[in-house]
């Protein structure tokens, strides 16, 4: 009941018309990475290879996606991507999760406090996160209250002036500063790890970042043509290089348990008592062979009907059949009405993010940070995700 009348409340928040002032907020700060990214230095004790810097796309991706949510959810950027000091809240947000999914494990160490004496550390990271948290949230009730019927209608707006149906109240305090903690975690960590995943499985793959290339600048004669709409929606290679990253490194890749209920379910000839949690990783599905052919291979023509599929050990066409079987088992966003309400909204900062880079850039591998013993985009599951890399080298493309 509960989360029915939150996703009521929340939807108004992604319909079409507020998709169209997100990409706005987007476009400002994909445009601002962009810019940097293009004549960032090393820094000191910084890297360099063939005179370009290597650049640590996981750390800039997470300050493009937390100045967006920042400024969709507070309605006002936390401008990590031009001021290092406040790039520590990326930091804070990975460990916050992490003691969250500590916690969860072994459920005494919260219930009983033991989290302050076992776990100190983690546990005083995270309450500065909620602080930090709270004086932002604070801080924008204040402005929403002032600001009146004038208010921007981001997600704090909705969250502010939500009604329960039953008892016309609207949100407390802490479920206040509890909504826009999600928000915040769900919009940006999740479309980082993808931005990441995606940049790291295309530099690994020429061929792949080759046709790219080719497809984004063969439809675009501007950047600043780069923006939703027919002209992206309609880049099948783009979507298909994104969904192939998101399949082999989703973004959530562990189970989201659920209870079963009364009665009990059998799933797979196995009966499952009413009271027991069970979920399955997208992880594993996503790398199943019943699904996938080739599973552990980076293909992006899996996605389109009739494309041929090159492996190192020899090729094979995708056919409606294959297509539809990946389709049907591809669930980085969760699916049913528990699906992430954001996925709209993640998909078009996906794209505008990365058609923007490959047009304006040439972009390398430099090393083999972020990558795990299988040649993996190396991830570390703590409900979401904790990574490093890839690490790449960018110049600008040479435009005749």
């Amino acid at each position: 009941m509960m989360h029915g009348r939150k996703r009521r409340v929340l939807s108004q928040a992604f319909s079409d018309n507020a998709l169209k002032g997100m990409e706005d907020v987007m476009l400002i700060h994909i445009r601002r990475f962009c810019a940097i990214l293009a004549g960032e230095p090393a820094g000191e004790g910084g890297k360099y290879k063939n005179n370009f810097a290597v650049q640590n796309l996981a750390e800039w991706f997470g300050y493009l996606t937390y100045d967006v949510m920042g400024e969709l959810c507070f309605g006002k950027s936390f401008d990590m991507l031009i001021d290092s000091a406040r790039r520590r809240m990326v930091h804070l947000v990975d460990r916050a999760a992490y003691r969250h999914y500590v916690c969860g494990l072994w459920t005494p160490l919260d219930r009983w406090h033991l989290d302050q004496i076992l776990i100190r550390t983690l546990t005083n990271d995270r309450w500065n996160f909620i602080m930090k948290s709270r004086v932002e949230a604070s801080e924008r009730a204040k402005e929403r209250t002032q600001a009146g019927h004038d208010a921007k209608r981001d997600f704090f707006y909705f969250l502010l002036n939500a009604k329960d149906p039953e008892t016309g109240k609207g949100l407390t305090t802490p479920e206040l500063w509890g909504e826009a903690n999600v928000l915040m975690i769900a919009g940006s960590d999740t479309t980082s790890t993808s931005l990441a995943a995606t940049i790291f499985y295309l530099v690994r793959n020429t061929g792949a970042m080759a046709n790219l290339m080719k497809e984004v600048r063969g439809n675009f004669s501007n950047v600043d043509e780069i923006v939703s709409g027919t002209r992206l929606n309609d880049l099948i290679y783009l979507k298909s290089c994104i969904d192939e990253a998101m399949r082999l490194a989703p973004a959530v890749p562990g189970a989201i348990p659920r209870e079963v209920m009364e009665g009990g379910v059998e799933v797979d000839g196995v009966f499952l008592p009413e009271g027991t949690d069970c979920g399955t990783p997208a992880f594993s599905i996503h790398r199943h062979p019943d699904y996938y052919r080739d599973p552990l291979s980076y293909i992006p023509e899996r996605w389109i009907q009739g494309a041929t599929c090159q492996t190192a050990v020899g090729s094979w066409k995708s056919t409606k059949d294959t297509v539809e079987a990946a389709r049907r088992a591809f669930c980085p966003f969760s699916i049913g009405p528990r699906g992430c309400i954001g996925k709209s909204m993640a998909l078009m900062e996906l794209r505008l993010t990365i058609a923007r880079m490959m047009f304006l850039f040439d972009i390398q591998f430099a090393d083999g940070t972020g990558e795990d013993e299988e040649g993996h985009f190396a991830m570390v599951d703590h409900f979401v995700v904790a990574k490093n890399g890839p690490n790449v080298t960018i110049r600008k493309r040479a435009v005749r």
